[in-house]
């Protein structure tokens, strides 16, 4: 059995609540300070998120914003395509009505009889239809003509009064998102204190509810030079894209006519060309007159006892989007229909049949136009361009629908379907000759008081103070995003394989995230080491 231990002498005692205490202590400071760095950790990560989404929140306004007007380009160009057809299919009923109603009416009624009964049936017969119904026709276009037109024009209005509402709209509300008020404004820059403008800091100040920088963090707002950063980018945004005026070529030089340009291409066959030739049913036969989308006159060729009868319709037409002066460009239509006829007759000379051909040649049997716009001519330009032998579907180039184009010029295009009609003002980039593929960067700097970062000195009442770094007394996240422009190849593969350029005719644009660059970090940090 062992003996117990003899007892410390009195001056070795306590040694070990010493030692205790130390390592205690220690150990609190390591935690305390591990608790001050989380927090600091925790408030950085929290601060970046925030900068981020109110970035990411205003490029995305914006974003939708120049998808807003490319829609409403396509849906005023779509307009003014329905303009076109309207002042089209008017024109094409009143060549109509002329065709079988007109002073030249009588000519192949001459020749049908003396074709016999065989001939006279074949063209009396569909005629008999055509004369009442294009009369029918052409009065309700008449009548229906002009208001379709004014109606269309006043959609094409409230597209374009849209575009400059919502435009200006979105400003205030990338504004609001990143809480760029007019007293937050004043505050950071004049160096006012927006707490001394009393109730005029109520009309200077957005709805907090739509800060992004506010709903992340209640604590965290735009430090000085991040409010001048969203500024300087406000202004360089909202000059990206502006309205412009289609009547004149001056704004955008050689590409003045862009909109123009994308109108004409967006017109359809009938608009462009109503000719026979070229399309349809009938496209391999000769050139001959459809008196409706369906039907065929059925007067080509007429034989009869004696010989033969040949009787063709030459059809020209189309419309066009001219430029008279210094008005608006202005839609115009013209349609012609020129008559040929041959009558073949057999005689016999000593037994010998010989044929006698007798023709009527190019004989203007009718002709139409209409116009919308302010004024117009019906002179031989295609598109506001050089005179060429392609204008109103060709109508003066063929030697055949010639004589009517230049009775129906010298009776002009008639009244005015829309005195009002023509190119509208719309939005566009403001350099359409620039790769436009990434818009203004948006460059936010924000900041939180370190007072209102919870660390050991707040835990601890004040006891345990560590100093957490920051300076002048903030933390601060800096943050860019960017508005792109890109057509998903996977989605919407171009034809040509080609990469399509950023316009305000495809909504394509996007947002994203962007890293900073040395030069915007070492400007954040020169100002703040001032």
């Amino acid at each position: 059995m062992r003996s117990p231990s003899p007892p410390l002498p009195i001056n070795q005692r306590g040694q070990a609540l010493v030692f205790s205490l130390i390592t205690v202590s220690i150990i609190i400071l390591v935690m305390v300070s591990m608790y001050t760095m989380g927090q600091q950790s925790i408030a950085k990560m929290k601060l970046q998120n925030t900068a981020d989404a109110a970035a990411y929140s205003a490029v995305l306004a914006e974003a939708r914003d120049y998808n807003f007007a490319a829609y409403t380009n396509r849906a005023i160009i779509a307009n003014q395509v329905a303009v076109a057809q309207v002042v089209g299919l008017t024109s094409w009923s009143r060549n109509y009505a002329a065709t079988y109603n007109g002073p030249y009416s009588w000519v192949p009624q001459v020749l049908t009889s003396l074709g016999g009964p065989l001939a006279k049936i074949l063209w009396d017969a569909p005629v008999k239809a055509y004369k009442p119904a294009s009369k029918a026709f052409r009065n309700v276009m008449n009548t229906a003509g002009p208001v379709t037109v004014k109606v269309l024009d006043g959609l094409i209005d409230i597209l374009s009064l849209a575009q400059t509402i919502y435009h200006y709209g979105t400003a205030l509300t990338v504004a609001q998102t990143i809480g760029l008020s007019p007293a937050k404004v004043l505050d950071k820059l004049a160096g006012v204190d927006e707490t001394s403008l009393g109730a005029v800091k109520d009309l200077l100040t957005f709805n907090a509810a739509y800060n992004v920088i506010k709903l992340n963090d209640t604590n965290a707002d735009l430090s000085t030079p991040g409010t001048a950063a969203a500024i300087i980018h406000l202004v360089q945004w909202f000059t990206f894209a502006q309205k412009k005026n289609p009547n004149s070529s001056n704004q955008d030089g050689l590409k003045g006519d862009r909109m123009a340009q994308v109108t004409i291409d967006s017109l359809d066959g009938f608009s462009k060309n109503r000719s026979t030739k070229g399309g349809g049913p009938a496209k391999n036969f000769p050139e001959m007159m459809y008196l409706t989308p369906f039907v065929v006159d059925p007067t080509r060729i007429i034989p009869y006892q004696n010989g033969a009868l040949l009787m063709y319709l030459w059809h020209r037409g189309g419309t066009e989007l001219k430029h008279i002066g210094v008005n608006k460009k202005t839609w115009s239509a013209m349609d012609g229909t020129g008559f040929v006829g041959i009558a073949i007759f057999w005689i016999s000379i000593i037994g010998i049949p010989i044929p006698i051909p007798i023709m009527f040649p190019f004989i203007p049997m009718g002709w139409g136009a209409a116009q919308a716009g302010p004024s117009s001519n019906l002179n031989p330009n295609n598109n506001f361009g050089t005179a060429t032998s392609d204008a109103y579907g060709g109508v003066y180039g063929n030697a055949h629908t010639a004589g009517a184009a230049g009775t129906q010029r010298g009776l002009g295009a008639g009244t005015s379907l829309d005195t009002r009609a023509g190119l509208r003002a719309y939005f566009d980039l403001k350099k359409v000759d620039k790769d436009n593929l990434i818009g203004p960067s948006l460059i936010l700097e924000v900041e939180k008081a370190d007072g209102k970062i919870p660390t050991s000195n707040t835990m601890s009442g004040g006891q345990f103070t560590l100093n957490n770094g920051t300076r002048s007394g903030y933390m601060r996240s800096l943050t860019k995003a960017e508005i792109y422009f890109s057509r998903p190849k996977k989605l919407w593969a171009r034809g040509d394989g080609k990469t399509e350029l950023g316009s305000l005719y495809n909504p394509y644009w996007q947002a994203r995230l962007a890293p900073n660059n040395f030069l915007e970090q070492y400007a954040s940090m020169s100002y703040h080491l001032w």
